[in-house]
């Protein structure tokens, strides 16, 4: 049986990745590997982890990042 609605929600919320790659970065944020590579190397993003040859950014790093922009956002409106 495939989960549908609420049940699909649910289960994304559960196994949200704990590791992202340049891939995710790039779908999720809309923008290109430089650019996140670029923001990396100002300090402008959080630093990846190094997993062996792969390079990975841990998704809580990159919420608690987007939530801290967001409110900096908002404050300065």
């Amino acid at each position: 049986q495939q989960p549908t609605g609420r049940n699909m929600e649910a289960m994304k919320a559960v196994f949200l990745p704990q590791y992202l790659t340049i891939a995710d970065l790039c779908e999720m944020l809309k923008v290109n590997r430089s650019t996140i590579y670029r923001k990396t190397a100002e300090g402008n993003f959080p630093k990846p982890l190094k997993l062996g040859r792969m390079t990975r950014w841990l998704y809580s790093d990159v919420a608690k990042f987007l939530s801290e922009q967001q409110q900096q956002t908002k404050e300065e409106e």
